[in-house]
């Protein structure tokens, strides 16, 4: 019997040590602050403001989140048949619950690029992602959900 509650003592401090040396190494992992943007048709939209960090001088960069109302995954399944997706891919997107995103703002220029898009299922597994490494900075049209982000971003501050 003192053996196995040794074993026991043994496995639980090495889950605790594990567990520790992940939050210590990965912060970002638990430290999200996402905040409301906006309210579509398609869904809420959020930005991470713990997120909000500077690439250069005039640039930064921050993460998104749509969580998506059954009218926005409606609206994703119909683009994903438009561009005819395999039936497997249609059937995983049927399960759809959020898109993460990465941006970049040229805050001086007024400009906007995607870095990176995941989305996941209700479950939380990853469905898809997609890198956009080296797109091309785009000016950002006005009363967009891309404005307000840049006002979020490059005038606040992210407050």
């Amino acid at each position: 019997m003192k053996h196995h509650v040794a074993n026991y003592k043994y496995f639980l401090f090495s889950v605790s040590l594990c567990l520790l040396s992940v939050f210590c190494v990965l912060p970002g992992a638990w430290a999200a602050e996402w905040v409301v943007l906006g309210k579509t048709p398609n869904g809420v939209f959020y930005f991470d403001r713990a997120s909000i960090s500077d690439v250069s001088d005039n640039v930064k960069s921050v993460h998104t989140k749509i969580v998506f109302s059954k009218e926005g995954r409606k609206k994703e399944l119909e683009w994903g048949k438009m561009h005819n997706w395999p039936g497997k891919k249609i059937n995983q997107y049927r399960r759809l619950s959020h898109r993460i995103e990465s941006h970049e703002f040229d805050c001086r220029k007024k400009q906007h690029r995607f870095v990176m898009s995941a989305e996941y299922s209700r479950k939380g597994s990853l469905l898809e992602r997609t890198d956009f490494q080296g797109s091309t900075f785009l000016p950002i049209a006005p009363c967009t959900m891309e404005d307000d982000l840049w006002n979020n971003v490059c005038k606040k501050g992210g407050r």
